[in-house]
């Protein structure tokens, strides 16, 4: 437990075990919808945790940043793909009528 790491891990694992039995405990014990939905809530809390992550690490700002400006060019290169697909299936469609 001397690296930081690992009490990171350690910290997410008994966390990850507290959430397991609450909601058990919840579906058990209660018919309410109002627990299920403040466990819900919780549950996406743990999504800014990675954020935390992000905000520190420059070469992790740089990945995103990276993916982030590849977008645009594959949003184009899927629909050229798309228009390709759909001139094909024109193309099959009035081929392959009588058959």
């Amino acid at each position: 437990f001397m690296d930081p790491w690992c009490q990171f891990d350690f910290f997410l694992v008994c966390a990850a075990l507290v959430d397991e039995f609450a909601s058990g405990w919840v579906a058990f014990f209660s018919n309410d919808e109002v627990d299920s939905r403040l466990l819900r809530i919780l549950r996406i809390m743990r999504v800014f945790r990675v954020l935390r992550l992000v905000k520190g690490g420059s070469e992790i700002k740089k990945l995103l940043l990276t993916i982030l400006t590849c977008i645009a060019p594959l949003l184009n290169v899927f629909a050229l793909l798309i228009l390709t697909l759909y001139i094909y299936s024109i193309v099959g469609v009035q081929l392959f009528t009588f058959v």
